[in-house]
């Protein structure tokens, strides 16, 4: 009975042995699992945080690449408050090629620009003076680094009257031009 007895001790032992090292293997493993799914959500924060990154980084790129054309927008538009500075320029630029500039009209438009912004300065030009000298006003014009459009165009020169027939002898013919100009400022 001996025997029985500490064969039961043997088993019980080894039992409450075998339950106590199954407790601590699910106590392992449970542990192990925590800390991976806390490692996996870590791995994946980490790469969300760095899908982030790289997205900052190409927009920073693309802010600095736009930069330059946003300049270059805003530079081809009056500057708010230099449409007198504007139009001086105009009158320089007329004088500078022996023409006299007479300015008929000076009015602003907001119909056609869709901006709250920005609006168009339209002016009525009239110009006196030598054909060489009225092309190169209008090429000076035109290459001015605003958003210009010249448009109505008329030229004639002032020798030839209507019936065609020359009115006076001249050296030099006289030309008279007159023209739209419609560049756009901010408000």
């Amino acid at each position: 009975m001996r025997g029985l007895r500490s064969f039961k001790i043997i088993l019980i032992v080894m039992a409450i042995c075998s339950f106590s090292i199954f407790v601590a293997d699910y106590f392992l493993f449970r542990d192990i699992k925590i800390k991976n799914e806390h490692i996996s959500s870590l791995e994946n924060d980490l790469s969300l945080q760095d899908k982030r990154q790289e997205y900052l980084v190409s927009t920073q790129k693309l802010v600095k690449s736009v930069e330059q054309d946003i300049a270059n927008i805003n530079n081809s538009i009056i500057p708010k408050q230099n449409d007198v500075k504007f139009i001086e320029g105009i009158e320089t630029m007329a004088k500078d090629n022996n023409l006299k500039i007479e300015i008929n009209s000076l009015f602003t438009q907001n119909d056609e620009v869709a901006s709250t912004t920005a609006t168009i300065l339209s002016m009525k030009v009239k110009t006196t003076g030598g054909w060489s000298g009225t092309y190169k006003f209008l090429a000076e014009i035109e290459s001015l680094p605003f958003k210009i459009k010249i448009g109505n165009m008329t030229m004639y020169s002032s020798n030839i009257g209507g019936d065609g027939a020359v009115v006076a002898k001249k050296t030099a013919s006289v030309w008279e031009g007159s023209f739209d100009i419609k560049v756009l400022e901010y408000k």
